[in-house]
């Protein structure tokens, strides 16, 4: 990184920032929540740079940066190779830096990765600190929009869910760079924002679906099992917090309930056996084969690499065997790496995290009582909706790396979820800022 480039990222990010002065002065309340956040992710990001680029080489900086800028090299050399945005990896073998085409990591999101990259060189002259900054921007905004969501339902809790969705530390580290849960995040913030607050007017219809339909499709792409985890029950969130109260006849309620919980279960068996390729992976055969690998290769990759673990369970590539590896995998997401288990810094930071959420689980367990911790996931809408995803997410990520490293990032979008719910629950019985 020269001079030039620190001076670059300086430029990009106090230009942003009288943007967010801008809209924090329309908001008393929440306005220093968002430039205090926006200062936060700033200096992170530019440390997630240093990190990156000096420290610990990721496959950002070694494989999909110089690639994308290479294509950015040429597009500006001929811009008729534009059609680089709209082709698929293999029609633009030509503009590759590399010979082999069949390397996997230019292909589906890491290809859309690469665009994302090369489409930000145009407006960073190619520099890899301010890409990333430009990146976390993505999170950032993704990240204020779920804020803003939960702050509409419980604008007495703006503290804690700031905290939640603003403030973690290794939340906003790991997604302050060139990575797809940035996108990821980005996506799932607007959704969940503007689907909320979609109204019938043909206005709001006009405007709103179009752009949530863009951005469903760009998370399918970009991370397909986050959209699986996320529609059914915040559709189901949707329906029971927005409309519960028009339904005052108990069978009529609990039938359309069933007829709703039938048509997303339906639903989500027909994705996920279907041929797509985007889905392909979470057929349950191609599932089980898919992980057995990948669990095989992260054990074989164990005595040389200090991040890898074992998930504690043999694994049974069936039903039945998936089924055992649940509480494993969620446990893994959550809960581990342990303090004995941290080999480098990184991963000894991850580590207090964790023992962070294992403790904040118990202490809430312990405090509000078992049943009650039960009961309020069963019949709080909000509560569900925030801990089924974070759960069934969670749970898709603990089983499919044996990887800290990797853990660390693939579980970003729902750990915000899951301390949300922890707090959701702590205060429904102890504070009278949320109703019971």
């Amino acid at each position: 990184m020269t001079f030039t480039d620190f001076l670059l990222f300086i430029f990009y990010a106090f230009i942003y920032y009288r943007y967010i002065a801008y809209r924090a002065a329309k908001d008393e309340l929440t306005g220093g929540y968002l430039k205090k956040s926006y200062q936060f992710r700033v200096l992170l990001s530019f440390c997630l740079s240093i990190f990156v680029l000096y420290i610990s080489p990721s496959d950002a900086g070694a494989i999909f940066f110089p690639e994308a800028k290479n294509v950015y090299h040429q597009i500006l050399a001929d811009p008729s190779k534009l059609d680089f945005f709209i082709n698929d990896w293999e029609d633009n073998a030509d503009l590759s830096a590399t010979d082999d085409m069949s390397v996997p990591y230019y292909r589906g999101a890491n290809f859309i990765l690469i665009k994302f990259i090369t489409a930000f060189c145009f407006i960073s002259f190619g520099n890899f600190v301010t890409i990333s900054f430009l990146f976390s921007l993505l999170a950032f905004e993704g990240a204020w929009k779920l804020f803003t969501f939960f702050n509409q339902l419980n604008p007495a809790l703006h503290k804690y869910t700031a905290i939640c969705f603003l403030f973690i530390p290794t939340y906003v580290f790991w997604t302050a760079g060139i990575v797809k849960e940035a996108l990821s995040i980005f996506c799932l913030g607007y959704i969940t924002y503007l689907f909320y607050n979609l109204s019938f007017s043909i206005k709001s219809i006009v405007f709103k679906i179009p752009i949530i339909l863009l951005l469903g499709i760009l998370l399918y792409n970009v991370k397909s099992y986050t959209l699986i985890a996320f529609v059914p029950i915040y559709l189901y969130f949707i329906v029971k917090y927005k409309f519960d109260g028009a339904f005052t006849n108990k069978a009529l309620k609990y039938g359309l309930g069933l007829i709703f919980v039938a048509i997303f279960a339906g639903g989500i068996i027909y994705f996920v056996n279907s041929d797509t390729e985007a889905l392909q992976e979470f057929q349950l055969d191609s599932v089980t084969q898919t992980l057995e690998s990948q669990q095989t290769q992260f054990l074989l990759q164990a005595d040389d690499a200090g991040s890898s673990f074992n998930l504690g369970v043999t694994f049974d590539p069936s039903p039945a065997g998936l089924a055992k590896s649940i509480p494993f995998a969620i446990a893994a997401t959550f809960f581990r790496p342990f303090l004995w288990e941290a080999k480098k810094i990184t991963t000894l930071i991850s580590a207090a995290e964790s023992l962070f959420f294992l403790l904040a689980t118990l202490y809430v367990i312990f405090k509000c009582g078992f049943f009650y911790f039960l009961k309020k996931i069963l019949t709080d809408p909000l509560i569900l909706f925030c801990f089924v995803f974070a759960i069934f997410f969670g749970f898709f990520c603990g089983i499919s790396t044996l990887n800290f490293g990797s853990l660390v990032r693939y579980k970003l979008p729902c750990i915000p979820f899951y301390l949300y719910a922890l707090v959701l629950i702590y205060l429904s019985k102890f504070s009278t800022s949320i109703s019971k």
